[in-house]
């Protein structure tokens, strides 16, 4: 590193340290790090963390529709928006032939259909459980 560099860096620190001198001398900031300070102490007088607070105060709001944001975190994130159609397979019990499919469009499940009849046909399916 230059020492060019090294002068540049230390003045923007000193752009910034009078900077933050500046916010700690207002009074918006004395307020803020007052209640900071109070809320601390009553969290730990009462043994609660900042995530119980939270989940105090969404407890009572009414309007509030989704889980908050620690039940969230625990809940497996889904692939994908849309529900998927559970799988079937349907045996031909005329020919033996199997097809599994998740579509009930299948053009193999439509000419079965046309043949023998939908009722028939979807009589002959059974949903996969493992996909």
């Amino acid at each position: 590193m230059s020492l060019l560099a090294f002068r540049e860096l230390e003045k923007k620190l000193e752009a910034i340290q009078r900077e933050m001198d500046d916010i700690k001398n207002t009074d918006s900031y004395r307020i803020d790090v007052e209640f900071y300070q109070e809320l601390v102490a009553l969290m730990s007088t009462y043994d609660q963390s900042p995530r119980d607070v939270v989940a105090l105060f969404n407890r009572g709001d009414a309007k509030q529709t989704s889980a908050p944001a620690s039940e969230k975190r625990s809940k497996k994130a889904p692939t994908s928006r849309r529900h998927r159609r559970p799988a079937r397979i349907y045996t031909n019990p005329h020919t033996g032939e199997v097809i599994k499919t998740r579509n009930p469009k299948n053009r193999e499940l439509r000419l079965w259909m046309a043949k023998y009849g939908p009722d028939v046909v979807t009589g002959w399916g059974r949903i996969v459980t493992n996909g």
